[in-house]
């Protein structure tokens, strides 16, 4: 199954690319992604990522695994606006 996500920032690191999530604690977790190829400016993502999961699109270069976050103004996908 595949993700279309608008507005992620990925990070290019050895051992792939990575992205980070807030899970229900409000903590984030480093979850490294498969990408596929852009479609309609979204980037798809193969594996490694669960639709409705929150994931971090400001920030991210301040973050370490396991650090607590909040979460200021939700990014709606582009698709509700349609």
């Amino acid at each position: 199954a595949s993700s279309a996500a608008s507005d992620v920032y990925k990070r290019q690191e050895k051992g792939g690319a990575h992205i980070f999530v807030m899970r229900a604690d409000s903590t984030v977790e480093k979850r490294f992604i498969e990408t596929g190829p852009e479609f309609q400016n979204n980037m798809v993502v193969e594996r490694g990522l669960n639709p409705g999961e929150n994931v971090v699109v400001e920030g991210y270069h301040k973050l370490t695994p396991g650090m607590k976050v909040r979460v200021s103004d939700a990014v709606t996908s582009d698709t509700d606006e349609e």
